[in-house]
This record gives structure tokens, C-alpha cells and sequence, in this order.
């Protein structure tokens, strides 16, 4: 969405009051909690599906200003389409991006993740982007790691019960 906010301001709208909006236009809004028979429900306030039924829909919001005046939203803001992150995730207060795969039954993730990775590796990335790799992989991954770990442990555990029975 692109807003016209020289336009929206002479009109007696913000940008911030028009964002607020769209969101109760798309998700709805609470609006007061009533209590029946010992339960609390909230009350929402919602658009019909049938009215938001796709993204040009968008454009049949009407904002009121704080005269009470409506302003259509192909008066003040157009539609764009991009391409662009469908939803910002954050993990520990850091922002990033899941992208997401699957294979086929019985696929060879290491393989398929290798190959990722070489077809990847000399993509530049931004200064403090850095990529992981998660899912099946990271618990391959691990797996490995434990199974390490392990043979680590039963390589002491069988040196130290052999050189034991050779004292006894």
C-alpha cells in the first residue's frame, strides 16, 4: 500500500489511524469481554469474509476522520504489488526469515541441503545476515554430534574396562 500522507493529512487522517484500519478491516478488534453462565467470550468486531474476500477489496475500506468525514481509500492510497517477506519472525529479539522445504518420502536431506549450499555459496550476504539450517537437517546434525559424544564415552568406558581386567 502506498499512502499519499500530504494528501491524507489535508483530509484530517494519519497514517498510523489508516494502518490501524486496515488491521481491524483484515483481523478484526476486540471490543469488550462479556461474561454467560461463569465464562468470560470476547466480543470481536469483524468484517464479513465475503466482503475481504481477496486484496483489491482492500480498496473499499472508507476512513472517517475526527470530523466524522469518509474518505474512500482510493482517494488518499493505492495497491502494490511486491515481492517481499510475508511475515517478520523473531527469535531471542532478533528479526529473521524462515524458508521452508520438503522433500520427497524418503529424500536424502544431506544431500539436498549440500546441494542447496552449493548452489548458494557465493550469494553475498548483508553485514550481520547469516543463514542456519534447521529441521530434519539440524537434527541429522545433532544426532551426529551425540553419536560422536558417545563413541567418545564407550571408547573410555571399554579402554578403562579393559586395562581394568588386565589389573584384576
Amino acid at each position: 500500500m502506498d499512502f499519499n500522507e500530504t494528501l491524507a493529512q489535508a483530509k484530517g487522517l494519519n497514517i498510523s489511524s489508516m494502518a490501524l484500519d486496515i488491521r481491524k478491516a483484515i483481523s478484526g478488534y476486540e471490543v469488550t469481554d462479556f461474561r454467560y453462565d461463569g465464562q468470560e467470550v470476547s466480543v470481536e468486531i469483524r468484517t464479513s469474509e465475503d466482503r475481504l474476500d481477496n486484496v483489491k477489496d482492500l480498496e473499499k475500506i472508507v476512513f472517517t476522520n475526527q470530523m466524522g468525514e469518509k474518505i474512500p481509500f482510493n482517494e488518499i492510497a493505492t495497491l502494490r504489488m511486491d515481492e517481499g517477506v510475508s511475515q517478520i519472525v523473531h527469535n531471542d529479539g532478533q528479526k529473521y526469515i524462515q524458508v521452508g522445504a520438503s522433500g520427497a518420502p524418503n529424500a536424502n536431506i544431506n544431500k539436498i541441503v549440500r546441494t542447496f549450499q552449493d548452489k548458494v555459496k557465493d550469494v553475498s550476504l548483508p553485514e550481520g545476515v547469516e543463514v542456519e539450517y534447521g529441521g530434519e537437517f539440524s537434527q541429522m546434525n545433532d544426532s551426529f554430534a551425540d553419536m560422536g559424544t558417545n563413541f567418545v564415552i564407550a571408547s573410555c568406558w571399554f579402554t578403562f574396562s579393559y586395562q581394568y581386567s588386565l589389573i584384576l
